[in-house]
């Protein structure tokens, strides 16, 4: 559901209070260009994927079950980013730039088997940056990010 917060006669705090949290649409006008901005699963810190001017962005998403290797953690982090992009009507084969966070670079020849699979072939491979970092929880392996067009 989109919600415009931008109507003057509905403020954003009662869209909050009736439930609207999942969807929130924002227009913008800018040099007599209007923009709508869509942010889907928003909470107080951040929004999980955003639309504007059909770009779709995603937050850093992050694996649920830290059980699991880093092939494991991967192949869930990327079945939620096709939810989110399916969410806002695209899909990898869309996507213009990743960015991937593992918390030891020593998984990266593990991790691209499970992304190389996922992302299909050389003519859906993405931009992409895959860098060392320490992540929120030690367990956590792995993060990616992307943005896609529509």
């Amino acid at each position: 559901m989109r919600v415009s917060v931008t109507d003057r006669r509905l403020p954003l705090a009662r869209f909050l209070r009736a439930g609207y949290r999942s969807c929130i649409s924002a227009q913008h006008v800018t040099h007599g260009v209007q923009m709508v901005i869509v942010r889907h699963e928003a909470n107080k810190v951040h929004a999980k994927v955003v639309e504007a001017n059909g770009v779709v962005t995603t937050a850093g998403i992050i694996p649920s079950d830290l059980t699991r290797d880093i092939k494991g953690q991967t192949a869930e982090v990327l079945a939620e980013i096709d939810r989110l992009l399916a969410l806002c009507g695209t899909n990898k084969s869309r996507i213009t730039s990743a960015s991937i966070w593992l918390n030891d670079i020593r998984h990266r020849e593990s991790m691209n088997e499970v992304w190389i699979d996922w992302v299909g072939g050389e003519a859906n491979a993405p931009v992409r940056a895959c860098v060392e970092a320490k992540l929120v929880d030690p367990r956590m392996l792995v993060e990616i990010q992307v943005i896609a067009v529509k």
